[in-house]
């Protein structure tokens, strides 16, 4: 697990499993809750990394994203124009 911590003091981790061929389970989260205890207020976000499709919230601040979205680009639009 990777825990981040910005100038403002608040914390993430990111956490990946083994195994392609499943879902994201809770399971996977253990280590996330643990920081989100202990970070308090200051926890910001929790992401588990997987080799699926789809993206899913997993309660408060805690998410499962497929790891090839770190290299997805969208494009967004401005509104403001």
């Amino acid at each position: 697990m990777a825990i981040s911590e910005t100038c403002q003091g608040l914390a993430s981790g990111d956490a990946g499993f083994p195994g392609s061929n499943r879902r994201p389970a809770s399971a996977d989260f253990r280590g996330l809750h643990k920081l989100k205890d202990a970070a308090a207020k200051r926890f910001a976000t929790g992401v588990v990394l997987h080799d699926g499709e789809m993206s899913a919230g997993f309660g408060d601040g805690l998410y499962a994203v497929p790891i090839r979205a770190l290299w997805k680009t969208t494009s967004v639009r401005n509104t403001t124009d």
